[in-house]
């Protein structure tokens, strides 16, 4: 591979990194049972937190499994209304986030269902997400109860991390040899 080459990657890294795309997916932390804001991650919601991330939002589902409303932490995230997200339904399914200003990050998510519910941790590196419910005691997937969005509290307005900066640094070194090197 030639010097050429791996500076063009690293500057298409760095622009990747500097943009804010990236590659991370949701990963399963794990399976709990009982309830997250209801004594596994603190009592009551605007004391519940995992891990450091205090809990942004909770949309309970209805019923019917295609609607709900929403429980907004707006003492620690007073941006946020509810509107930021769209969801598909069922004991699997998926989530869209759209930050507006001021928003925070999501860092983990849980899906509740039955029994217990599934952690997910995001890093805050995604605005979308999928979720699966635990199994029941029959080994099906349980029907969607709620799901939780947590945050370490960072706005969506992000300074890029200091890796981010240096791919930056890197991609641009690339740009100026290979400049001087073309110039007759």
């Amino acid at each position: 591979m030639s010097i050429q080459h791996l500076y063009r990657t690293a500057l298409v890294a760095a622009v990747l990194c500097a943009s804010g795309v990236t590659s991370a997916q949701a990963a399963l932390v794990g399976t709990y049972e009982g309830n997250d804001c209801s004594g596994v991650f603190g009592q009551g919601f605007s004391n519940c937190s995992y891990n450091g991330s205090p809990v942004i939002a909770k949309f309970d589902v209805n019923g019917q499994g295609t609607g709900g409303s929403w429980t907004i932490n707006s003492a620690l995230f007073p941006t946020v209304t509810g509107n930021e997200w769209t969801f598909g339904f069922g004991s699997t399914g998926s989530w869209t986030y759209t930050p507006g200003a001021g928003d925070p990050l999501i860092t983990f998510y849980v899906a509740k269902g039955g029994n217990g519910f599934n952690l997910f941790s995001n890093d805050g590196d995604v605005n979308s997400g999928d979720w699966f419910t635990p199994l029941n005691n029959g080994g099906n997937r349980a029907g969607l109860s709620h799901i939780t969005f947590y945050d370490t509290g960072r706005p969506s307005t992000q300074v890029p991390e200091p890796v981010s900066l240096a791919l930056l640094g890197l991609g641009l070194l690339g740009v100026g040899a290979v400049r001087r090197r073309t110039k007759p």
